[in-house]
C-alpha cells in the first residue's frame, strides 16, 4: 500500500485511523515519477536546503523525510539527486534521509533495495550503471535496456508478482538512508526536517478534518525555511498554507519544455532574510554561470542522441551529416537549430554551398558546366512552355463564370433527302 505512512501525532491518544482506501490504490512505485516536479525539487528545494545550510554553518547535514515512501524509490532518487548535483559543489554537507510507510512488506522491500526493470525505466541508462547493481542477464544478452518482447514478458511477470531479475542499489546510494515502518495517523519522527516529501500519500488518501491535522503536525516539524513537497495532482486544504506559515514556490516548467507552472512545492516562512552572498537562486543558474548546463537538460540531448542511433539508417545518417556540415543543425542538439540567427544559417549554407562549387571545379572544366547549364534551362524552358499551353485553356475555364465557358459546337447531321 502506497499510503502515506508519515505518522501522525494526535491530540487524542484514543482516536481511530480515518484512513479512506481507493479502490484504485497503486501496488507499485518507480523512480523519476513526475519527472518536471523532481527537477523542481533538484533546482529550487534542494539548491535553497544546501545553500541556507552551507550559511548558517550547523551540523553539516540535511534532514530529509520521505512520507508515504512505498518501497523507497522516491528516498534512494533523491539520494542519486544529491550526489550526482550538488555533492561536489557542497563537500562538507551531508545528506541524511528517511522514509517512513504504513506498509511492513514495502518497508522490506525497500531496506533491500532490488527492483525490477520496471521501476527503473524512467532513469538514464548511465544511471543505471552508476547506481545500481545489474542483475546476471542470460547468455547473449547485453546488459543496459531490455528489448521490446523482453519488456513485454518483464510487464507480464510483474503482473504475476515475479518481476524477475533485480537491479540492487548500490551501498553508496544507501549511505544515509533509513526506513521506518509508521502510520501517519498514529506517529511521526521527530524532526526537525528542512525537507519533508509527502507525494500522493496525505493529501490523496486523508479527509479533512483529519487531513489538517495531519498536515499541521508535518509542518510543526519543518525548520523555519524548510520545504514541504506535495504531489504535482495533490492540493492543501483551503487556507491551511495562511494558517500555518506556508508561501507556494511557483517553478514555470521552462526547463523542461513546457509553459506549465508547477505547484507542488511550499516554503515555510523563514526567521531570516537569506544571505546577500549567496552563489545563485537556482541550481541551474549556477551551473549556467559555468558554463556548463544542468543535468537533465544534458541527459535529454543524450537521451535524443541515443534514441536517433537506434531509429536511424545509413541514408538518414547521411542526410544528418549534410544537414551538420552545411550550418542547419548543431551537432550538440540533432533535433533543434540552437540558437543561431536566420543571417548566421544563411552565411553558414553560403560557405558550405561555395566549399561544394570549389570541389566541383576541379573536375569538370568551366566551359562544359556553362553548356551543360545552358542546356538544362533551354529543356526546362521548353517543359514549362508545353505544359503552360496544355494546361491554360483548362485553368482559364475552372475560374471563369459558367457562362463566359466556350461551348462546343455539335456538328449538325445532314437530313437525307
Amino acid at each position: 500500500l502506497r499510503h502515506s505512512s508519515a505518522h501522525g501525532m494526535e491530540t487524542s491518544p484514543t482516536r481511530e485511523p480515518t484512513l479512506v482506501r481507493s479502490p484504485s490504490f497503486q501496488k507499485f512505485s518507480r523512480f523519476n515519477r513526475d519527472a518536471s516536479a523532481w527537477i523542481a525539487v533538484a533546482d529550487v528545494v534542494l539548491w535553497a536546503t544546501a545553500q541556507h545550510a552551507s550559511d548558517q554553518g550547523r551540523g553539516t547535514q540535511i534532514c530529509c523525510w520521505s512520507c508515504g515512501c512505498s518501497s523507497g524509490e522516491e528516498v534512494y532518487y533523491l539520494s542519486m539527486i544529491w550526489k550526482r548535483a550538488l555533492a561536489s559543489i557542497f563537500p562538507s554537507t551531508g545528506l541524511k534521509l528517511l522514509g517512513t510507510d504504513m506498509c511492513d512488506e514495502k518497508i522490506e522491500i525497500a531496506r533491500k533495495g532490488e527492483y525490477p526493470w520496471y521501476s527503473l525505466k524512467g532513469l538514464p541508462l548511465d544511471w543505471h550503471e552508476e547506481y545500481f547493481e545489474a542483475p546476471n542477464f542470460p547468455a547473449g544478452r547485453a546488459k543496459g535496456r531490455p528489448k521490446a518482447a523482453e519488456r513485454l514478458e518483464a510487464a507480464k511477470a510483474f503482473a504475476e508478482q515475479d518481476p524477475g531479475p533485480s537491479y540492487k542499489i548500490k551501498e553508496s546510494v544507501k549511505s544515509g538512508v533509513s526506513f521506518l515502518q509508521q502510520d501517519v495517523t498514529e506517529e511521526m519522527p521527530e524532526g526537525p526536517f528542512d525537507i519533508i516529501l509527502s507525494r500522493y500519500a496525505v493529501c490523496l488518501y486523508l479527509q479533512s478534518p483529519q487531513l489538517s491535522t495531519v498536515l499541521a503536525d508535518m509542518v510543526q516539524r519543518l525548520r523555519p525555511g524548510g520545504f514541504l513537497v506535495i504531489g504535482a495532482k495533490d492540493h492543501l486544504p483551503n487556507g491551511f498554507g495562511e494558517r500555518f506559515g506556508l508561501s507556494a514556490v511557483d517553478y514555470r516548467g521552462e526547463e523542461v519544455s513546457s509553459s506549465e507552472v508547477l505547484r507542488c512545492i511550499f516554503q515555510k516562512t523563514p526567521l531570516s532574510l537569506p544571505s546577500p552572498g549567496r552563489r545563485a537562486q537556482f541550481y541551474s543558474q549556477f551551473v549556467r554561470a559555468l558554463g556548463s548546463e544542468p543535468y537533465w537538460i544534458a541527459e535529454r540531448k543524450q537521451l535524443e542522441r541515443q534514441r536517433l542511433a537506434f531509429r536511424m539508417n545509413s541514408k538518414s545518417r547521411d542526410l544528418m551529416q549534410m544537414a551538420l556540415d552545411e550550418g542547419r543543425r548543431k551537432a550538440e542538439s540533432l533535433f533543434t537549430r540552437g540558437s543561431k540567427t536566420r543571417a548566421e544559417w544563411m552565411q553558414a549554407r553560403e560557405v558550405f554551398q561555395e566549399s561544394k562549387k570549389l570541389s566541383m571545379g576541379s573536375s569538370i572544366p568551366k566551359e562544359e558546366r556553362a553548356s551543360r547549364l545552358k542546356s538544362f534551362l533551354k529543356r526546362l524552358e521548353q517543359d514549362l512552355a508545353e505544359r503552360g499551353r496544355r494546361t491554360l485553356a483548362a485553368q482559364l475555364e475552372q475560374f471563369l463564370p459558367s457562362g463566359f465557358k466556350k461551348k462546343k459546337k455539335k456538328k449538325k447531321k445532314k437530313k437525307k433527302k
